[in-house]
């Protein structure tokens, strides 16, 4: 979040678009907390699971190709700079690798944590 505070707040860039991917990140736990549970509940797949994961997937790829079609604006004055869209592809990396992380730590049983 740190990066893309700084891809929007620093004076050289001057402009808050680049804060949109919140919102991205905001939609995406509660799908993947969907995927998670109806995984954990079912065996076999289900509609609600391949809906989430889609949604999953269009989130990702749209958090990903906001800043890259911010910063190719064709506009005299840039909506986003390159190296504020780079800062906001590197907070992307660093946020979706987080909840990544997060999900694949705390998905294994309590039998695991009894070796503490």
């Amino acid at each position: 979040m740190t990066m893309l505070i700084l891809a929007c707040a620093l004076p050289s860039y001057g402009t808050w678009y680049p804060f949109i991917n919140v919102v991205f990140y905001m939609l995406a736990l509660p799908l993947i907390l969907i995927v998670r549970n109806s995984r954990d509940a079912m065996s076999s797949v289900s509609t609600r699971q391949e809906v989430s994961l889609f949604l999953t997937a269009v989130l990702l790829v749209s958090a990903f190709a906001l800043p890259v079609i911010l910063a190719r604006v064709p506009e005299d004055p840039k909506l986003i700079q390159w190296s504020a869209c780079g800062l906001t592809l590197l907070a992307n990396v660093v946020v979706f690798g987080t909840i990544i992380g997060f999900f694949v730590s705390f998905s294994g049983s309590d039998s695991d944590y009894s070796t503490w």
